[in-house]
């Protein structure tokens, strides 16, 4: 949406025809916010009003951040569509950085989880043949504390994890 308003701008139009240019070009979701911010400029309110009401149709952060674009730009009185390409940039790094975030992390848990798993296979692979081990953990005081330190151990790194993964 910003590239085409950034277009129709380069091309000499208004910013409520590049509004309608927009609204021409994109698709739904976004064609319908765009629709209620140029009939509401059809009927008379300001750019800011109808700027307003896209920001609320579409109830996006995105949104928001092309309304303040668009605001700054237009008071600033300069470049306005080297400025939307900026911002489009921006978004995209800002995409692009989010999957980056989601693959890595996915790498993470799923590494967390085949950590976290590897004492119950141990108990599966192992426990089938060394039964008197198996009394020892489960049958003597020893064992349960054992078994009680591994269990604490695990649930601190697991929560050690979910605090590294969690988004900041």
């Amino acid at each position: 949406m910003m590239r085409a308003i950034a277009a129709a701008v380069r091309a000499g139009r208004s910013i409520p025809q590049a509004l309608e240019a927009a609204r021409d070009e994109s698709s739904e979701p976004l064609r319908g916010a765009l629709a209620s911010a140029v009939g509401r400029l059809n009927v008379g309110a300001t750019l800011a009003e109808a700027l307003s009401t896209f920001a609320r149709a579409a109830a996006t952060e995105d949104a928001a951040l092309v309304v303040e674009t668009l605001t700054i730009g237009r008071a600033a009185g300069g470049n306005l569509p080297l400025i939307l390409d900026v911002a489009v940039e921006s978004l995209a790094e800002r995409d692009r950085i989010a999957r980056d975030r989601l693959a890595t992390s996915a790498q993470a848990k799923m590494s967390a989880c085949v950590v976290g798993l590897m004492p119950l296979a141990f108990f599966a692979i192992v426990g089938s043949g060394a039964r008197d081990q198996m009394h020892v953990l489960f049958g003597d005081p020893i064992g349960w504390v054992l078994l009680a330190g591994g269990l604490i151990l695990e649930a601190g790194g697991a929560m050690w994890m979910r605090a590294l993964l969690r988004p900041r």
